[in-house]
């Protein structure tokens, strides 16, 4: 398994259709999460090079990406020969562009503060004489023009 902070290079394995797994991480306190991997370059069902979401792991193929930790960790599992794998040829090595996808969770919704009796009696008066002034000034205004 290896490391890395931003993007995946070019992989070498020891034997032809090998799989490597590539792990991402965020610090525990960090606002941000994963939430998918995106490459760029060819696939099986369509060999231009094109922008196109990795997918969720599928055991079917051994491919695709594992959010865990909450959004922390972003495992992304890439096999020789197979999509994800840029050059689509079983050759033990893997080429890849590709980029984790982060999100900055949304801040929590404010919580309403209950007002006591006296606290809503002082918020009352405030909106009162706030009123009372901007109606005071729309009246002078229209006296004057």
């Amino acid at each position: 398994m290896t490391d890395f902070p931003v993007a995946i290079t070019g992989e070498s394995g020891s034997q032809t259709g090998f799989t490597q797994v590539v792990s991402f991480h965020l610090p525990a306190d960090s606002t941000e999460v994963y939430v998918g991997f995106w490459k760029y370059g060819p696939t099986h069902a369509n060999p231009d090079v094109h922008w196109y979401d990795f997918g969720t792991y599928s055991a079917a193929t051994g491919t695709g990406y594992e959010i865990l930790d909450n959004g922390k960790t972003l495992k992304v599992y890439l096999v020789d020969g197979k999509d994800g794998d840029d050059d689509l040829t079983a050759n033990g090595i893997v080429e890849d562009d590709g980029f984790p996808i982060i999100q900055n969770q949304a801040a929590p919704a404010p919580v309403p503060v209950p007002l006591s009796g006296p606290a809503k009696g002082l918020l009352a008066l405030l909106m009162t004489l706030g009123g009372m002034f901007l109606l005071g000034r729309r009246k002078k205004k229209s006296v004057a023009g």
